[in-house]
């Protein structure tokens, strides 16, 4: 049960209080426009009540959220990326639907792979029970990456790693999207088959002097990490997309790489916000929407 003292939720204070709680300033090196994408201006001093959630900024997911009657939809990955767009077409579509259904839109990219307390990569560490945590993984002069001392072994760790409902975990509910994270072909093919490790690893992958194997943690495209990393004694990276160089480079190095899907690694930050939002505002009521890209 929630305390009986805590605050309602307006836009304006939402939109604040995100800025400095992952600290968006850090970032600015990200294109991504981390923050409010769509909002009505006469809105902002309104409470929110509803919070839809969800990876990516789809027409499916941006349908489901309205029909929802979410005040606003929160995702990691939003409409703009840096460069001008043109707002025909699908783009047209997705704002239009938004602004009719007086849905605002918030997008947080690298701040919610990074945070340490809620982020991607910070829970990942959490599910897998990294020790001696810290960040790592330098992009632009920025560690978005979280590293730390893995002790089990390859099978305890694809354990850990698999989970169907993501949602269950934070207790958010699923209002809308897939049963599972995992698509219909089955989870073989989008994660236990994903983690290629180096031909020479270990089945303990932990084994040797106690203290576990180093670990990097870089979610989603973090293959980009792989040649820094694999050079600061690293002995175990964690992302998302599979790559042929990061591959490659892992394996020169002796290091091992596991890829677990670009959207199965950033499903856990939108959730840990979410869950973060829930017990800290009065009247808060959020929702996961899954729409699993299978990659």
């Amino acid at each position: 049960m929630k305390p009986s003292n805590l605050q309602s939720l307006t836009y304006a204070h939402l939109d604040s209080y995100l800025a400095q709680f992952l600290d968006y300033e850090r970032f600015g090196v990200d294109d991504a426009l981390s923050g409010f994408q769509v909002l009505a201006p006469q809105r902002r001093a309104k409470r929110i009540d509803k919070i839809a959630l969800a990876v990516d900024s789809t027409q499916e997911v941006i349908d489901a959220a309205c029909a929802w009657d979410a005040d606003i939809l929160l995702v990691h990955h939003g409409l703009f990326w840096g460069k001008a767009v043109s707002l025909v077409d699908g783009m047209y579509k997705k704002i239009a639907t938004l602004v009719q259904n007086e849905c605002a839109l918030c997008a947080i990219h690298l701040p919610l792979d990074a945070h340490l307390e809620i982020g991607n990569n910070a829970q990942l560490a959490g599910i897998i029970g990294l020790d001696d945590i810290h960040a790592c993984a330098g992009h632009h002069g920025v560690e978005i990456g979280v590293g730390g001392y893995y002790k089990g072994s390859l099978e305890a760790l694809q354990k850990h790693l698999h989970c169907e409902c993501p949602w269950e975990r934070y207790e958010i509910p699923c209002i809308a999207g897939k049963e599972s994270v995992y698509t219909v072909e089955g989870i073989e093919k989008y994660y236990c088959s994903h983690a290629r490790y180096t031909p020479d690893a270990s089945d303990a992958v932990g084994a040797g002097d106690g203290a576990g194997v180093k670990t990097a943690i870089v979610s989603g495209g973090g293959g980009f990490a792989v040649p820094n990393v694999s050079t600061q004694g690293y002995g175990l990276c964690i992302t998302g997309d599979a790559s042929h160089v990061a591959w490659l480079i892992a394996q020169e190095h002796g290091m091992d790489i596991a890829f677990i899907g670009h959207y199965y690694s950033e499903v856990w930050g939108v959730l840990a916000l979410g869950a973060h939002l829930n017990r800290h505002f009065a009247g808060v009521q959020c929702g996961f929407i899954n729409v699993p890209s299978g990659c």
